[in-house]
């Protein structure tokens, strides 16, 4: 059996804070040559309100920490279900910039090409998942 793990840090520099928090785990093994996918929350965005979303400074703080490990690729996957898009989300948090300039890739999983994948496991039989082979996109 698996034994659930949680961290509650509290300290006023984010890269202090993510590096406590994720001491508990074995990082090595979760991200040296390893594809990693991470997911901002960016689902409640609005114009005049982002603090309960994934900011910018987060987001660079924890991709500086995978790097260390050596992933072989990191793509950062965006899919917000709000009014806004994805890509207008993604620029009011600052995300964009930090994808550039971290030169990470990104996918918006709210865009196509779509394709249907069988499970095995669970009570739904298949689910439709984003199959862009080309996750660089122009910001």
């Amino acid at each position: 059996m698996n034994k659930s793990k949680v961290a509650i840090i509290h300290h006023p520099d984010i890269e202090k804070s993510l590096e406590a928090a994720l001491s508990y785990l074995n990082l090595s093994d979760l991200f040296t040559d390893k594809h990693v996918a991470i997911k901002p929350h960016d689902a409640c965005a609005h114009p005049d309100e982002i603090s309960a979303c994934t900011q910018a400074d987060t987001l660079r703080a924890l991709i500086g920490l995978i790097k260390r490990h050596k992933p072989y690729r990191i793509t950062v996957a965006g899919g917000s279900n709000n009014i806004l898009e994805t890509n207008h989300v993604f620029e009011l948090l600052g995300i964009h910039d930090v994808i550039s300039e971290e030169k990470v890739e990104y996918i918006d999983l709210n865009r196509g090409p779509f394709k249907r994948t069988k499970l095995n496991w669970g009570p739904a039989e298949e689910i439709v998942i984003n199959n862009d082979r080309n996750r660089r996109r122009n910001l």
